[in-house]
């Protein structure tokens, strides 16, 4: 995980970058706990809207997506994005997410570009006073 705080015309964001281990055998579990116990003290310190960005790993009806946006206080922006071909099945999974204060918005898969996920853009607009909890 990655954080920083950038400056905006609404005010200062929380821009978060997380890249989760496979939920098995890497231990996952203990990894997303403890980012979302780092998230949620973050903005307990600094409360502003945030937005998270990544690879969790995870479909996104997943107890993990919901510890997230738990932690978070944001909402996972756009419908299911297929992100991931799993090797040898065939079969594309969405495992890539953005996360954000925000109500609605739309995601939108984008080409892989070489990566073994395909891209997603998500459109969204935060507003002021929207805080991360």
């Amino acid at each position: 995980m990655t954080a920083m705080q950038v400056e905006t015309p609404i005010g200062p964001v929380w821009v978060i970058a997380i890249h989760l281990h496979w939920p098995w055998p890497f231990g996952q579990p203990a990894q997303a706990r403890g980012i979302a116990q780092d998230i949620a003290a973050l903005l307990d310190e600094d409360p502003a809207p945030v937005v998270i960005g990544g690879d969790f790993n995870m479909v996104p009806w997943s107890h993990l997506m919901n510890m997230m946006e738990r932690a978070s206080g944001a909402r996972r922006i756009g419908g299911v994005a297929p992100s991931f071909p799993l090797p040898k099945v065939g079969a594309k999974i969405p495992i890539d997410h953005v996360l954000a204060s925000a109500d609605g918005g739309r995601l939108e898969r984008r080409p892989r570009l070489g990566s073994d996920h395909f891209g997603i853009v998500a459109r969204f607009a935060l507003s002021r006073g929207a805080a991360g909890q």
